[in-house]
């Protein structure tokens, strides 16, 4: 299948370095692995720039002087729901999503629901 590129396929492209910055990815790996030299693959982080249309909807939502906890929209569920059935041709109901703050407690959540207190569990990594 050829690929169509798309205006965002060239922030793909740009080679952004970080490693001089405050990115954890790049501040621990010498603490985690005693060198420097490493592929920074243990943390769910892009090295990719985001495009205009996020960066813009960041923007007007910082400019709001409150930053209250808000509710996941109806729209974002549909966006979710849209994706799975168009990526994977999968029915999901919009009762069966919830909103996670996190995937580690997801599995948190996952492990506390589908075990008994003393059951052994295994979590293999890569976790996520």
């Amino acid at each position: 299948m050829e690929k169509t590129l798309t205006s965002y396929d060239v922030l793909m492209d740009r080679v952004i370095d970080r490693t001089m910055g405050n990115a954890e990815k790049y501040a621990l790996r010498h603490k985690l692995f005693g060198t420097n030299d490493v592929l920074p693959m243990w943390v769910a982080d892009m090295d990719i720039m985001s495009p205009p249309f996020i960066t813009n909807a960041l923007q007007e939502r910082a400019a709001h002087p409150i930053y209250g906890y808000e509710m996941m929209s109806d729209s974002a569920y549909r966006a979710q729901m849209d994706w799975l059935a168009r990526r994977h041709g999968l029915h999901v109901e919009r009762e069966w999503l919830m909103y996670s703050p996190s995937v580690v407690a997801s599995i948190n959540l996952a492990i506390a629901a589908f075990t008994n207190p003393g059951d052994k569990v295994i979590v293999q990594p890569p976790i996520y």
